[in-house]
């Protein structure tokens, strides 16, 4: 493996751009103050150390930063009263963190053929964390029996480089997703693919997706009103009925109440029964906990896969197409590493600036970690033509987090940390199975024609 660990280490405070970044307004602030606490120290203490911790107290946190600045005597109440500036620098932080990510990225090598033709493929979704009852205030809960504080965090994820594009902090946990559909729409560039489920359904942000000579897959919803190319009504249930197994046919959705039109790819692929099967049990289960029964519309759509998307015939089959919209899954993989190795949403009962220290600590730990395992990831994959699991890499980093803080301060060497970092890869590597990944089943699918040097002479010209 190559010995690239030099670029996977922790922000270097010392660097030019880092100078630059703790002159802005939020990193002043914290300075403002002759408090003897350095904003290097609090930085450090409430991203790498606290990550290491296995029960997090503010007077536990108060030692923690004695023992990285030489000299300092903290109490937990001054500690205390640094929280709120803190919490300002941590969130300005997280953001430089997700931009320098974006602008200098990580190396990308070709990986499946069809996702090879665009610039990047993102990936959006959600994940709502539960918060101590303190925040009630600040943020309102779910309603009915689900705790009285919540919050919803909006993620965007590069397939490709494997890197974040976006990590948005929503207070408001009962915000629809769909009122994130404009991020989205100011986040994507040109020759971009975004894949979207349900919540992120919106005509009017395809037609600006593809304005933008962008491209998406989303699924489609069960109440679209949808036309054939001759403007009339089509009945979808029966082209289901009498398909042999996919379907792939232009047609015209409807939506913001018929005010938006597009001209779309509806494309379909019949599941394997014992998918339809479990699929069926789970709607079935969710149906009658709501006192209803599933129509007979609603079971047929449950056999198939059906995606809209403005992604042509001669990019992808329509069988890459969903294929290819399976891949949104690797986020919900992401999620869950969050809560089971990184304890996104285990916290005591704390305040407001607490909790904003506490959470964006571990999101710019998330963004860092990630970006170490994109490399990492690409290294492997070109050196050894193997893949490492995001899930049992963040398991693995999660439990040698030391050695981080260890190189931060001095305490080891470049080679020691390198020697840790390949051992945690080699325990990380996706396990060989019978069973496909979505990633290796999209590695098979080929681009329909030489679509690839067509973009490259499009974007030449532009």
């Amino acid at each position: 493996m190559p010995n690239n660990h030099e670029k996977y280490t922790t922000t270097d405070w010392n660097s030019q751009s880092n100078k630059k970044m703790m002159e802005s307004q939020p990193f002043k602030e914290f300075n403002r103050r002759d408090a003897g606490l350095k904003l290097q120290t609090f930085l450090h203490v409430f991203t790498i150390i606290v990550s290491t911790m296995k029960r997090v107290t503010l007077e536990g946190l108060a030692i923690k930063c004695e023992e990285q600045q030489y000299g300092l005597s903290m109490t937990k109440q001054s500690l205390h009263k640094r929280l709120k500036e803190g919490s300002k620098a941590l969130k300005a932080l997280l953001a430089t963190v997700v931009t320098s990510v974006v602008v200098y990225g990580v190396k990308t090598p070709r990986i499946a053929e069809v996702l090879d033709q665009f610039a990047a493929v993102i990936i959006t979704d959600s994940i709502t964390l539960t918060l101590p009852g303190k925040l009630e205030k600040d943020h309102k809960g779910l309603g009915g029996t689900n705790a009285k504080s919540a919050m919803k965090l909006q993620a965007s994820y590069d397939v490709k480089s494997k890197t974040f594009r976006r990590i948005a902090v929503k207070d408001n946990a009962t915000e629809n997703d769909a009122k994130y559909v404009d991020a989205i729409v100011e986040m994507i560039e040109r020759n971009e693919l975004s894949v979207t489920d349900l919540g992120y359904y919106s005509v009017s942000g395809f037609v600006a997706i593809a304005e933008k000579g962008a491209y998406f897959i989303s699924r489609i919803k069960s109440n679209t009103i949808i036309h054939t190319e001759d403007g009339e009504p089509m009945n979808l249930l029966w082209k289901l009925q009498r398909s042999h197994g996919t379907i792939d046919m232009t047609v015209i959705i409807k939506g913001d109440a018929n005010k938006t039109w597009m001209k779309v790819r509806l494309c379909g692929v019949k599941l394997p029964p014992t998918m339809y099967a479990e699929r069926l049990r789970k709607a079935n289960k969710s149906a009658a906990q709501k006192g209803k029964k599933l129509t007979a519309d609603e079971k047929e759509r449950l056999k198939w896969i059906l995606v809209v998307t403005n992604v042509t015939k001669e990019q992808m089959t329509c069988e890459a197409v969903c294929e290819v919209y399976r891949i949104r899954w690797q986020i919900e993989i992401i999620f869950k590493s969050w809560r089971r190795y990184l304890a996104i949403d285990e916290i005591n009962d704390v305040g407001k600036d607490y909790w904003d220290c506490l959470l964006y600590g571990k999101l710019i730990m998330i963004t860092m970690l990630t970006t170490m395992y994109a490399q990492l990831y690409h290294n492997a994959l070109q050196s050894m033509d193997k893949r490492v699991s995001y899930l049992r890499f963040m398991k693995n980093i999660r439990e040698d987090l030391d050695i981080l803080s260890d190189y931060w301060n001095y305490i080891t060497t470049e080679e020691h940390l390198a020697h840790v970092i390949n051992r945690i890869v080699n325990a990380s590597l996706v396990e060989t199975r019978k069973r496909k990944t979505t990633e290796q089943s999209i590695d098979e699918f080929n681009v329909p024609l030489d679509f690839c040097n067509m973009i490259d002479e499009l974007n030449f010209a532009a």
